[in-house]
């Protein structure tokens, strides 16, 4: 909890965090070295992606390649919301042990965040930081990352299946 106080405090941990991995040089630099694996995966091949909760920095990379293989907004947000399906339980574990502190909503929502629960807020607001700088995600694909019309027509055929 000590972790979690210092980096809500310090506005680390806020509806904003997904901006922060789109946008940054590091972000950027990791996104692009994300394409190119996919990019440069080998017929009949897979590749795994992950982190920690598999769905912060890698649900940006799944939002990324699902528009990159044409999905549209309500796709990605149903991938997205999943998360919190499939994480039900601990996220439910989490509700009851803070439940005594009476969190405001915004800090309970940023730790049920760090504990494995998304909210759309997050995607919204990614979302419309590529709108706003970029035209959109195929725009930062593009601008941003280098995945061009002839890459992302390399990973539909590379990744989906008729």
């Amino acid at each position: 909890m000590a972790l979690f106080n210092m980096a809500y405090e310090n506005g680390f941990m806020n509806d904003r965090l997904y901006e922060g991995f789109l946008l940054d040089a590091r972000g950027r630099a990791a996104y692009r070295a994300f394409f190119e694996a996919l990019l440069g995966l080998e017929d009949g091949r897979a590749i795994l992606w992950h982190c920690t909760d598999g769905k912060d920095r890698t649900g940006c990379a799944a939002m990324l390649t699902l528009f990159a293989l044409g999905a549209d907004r309500e796709t990605v947000y149903h991938d997205y919301m999943l998360t919190n399906v499939y994480n039900a339980r601990t996220i439910e574990a989490v509700r009851q042990r803070v439940a005594p502190h009476d969190f405001p909503e915004d800090k309970l929502n940023a730790l049920l965040i760090m504990c494995g629960a998304v909210a759309e807020v997050y995607m919204d607001n990614a979302l419309e930081a590529l709108d706003r700088e970029f035209g959109g995600a195929q725009g930062y694909l593009s601008e941003a990352l280098g995945v061009k019309e002839k890459e992302t027509a390399c990973l539909r055929q590379k990744l989906l299946t008729e």
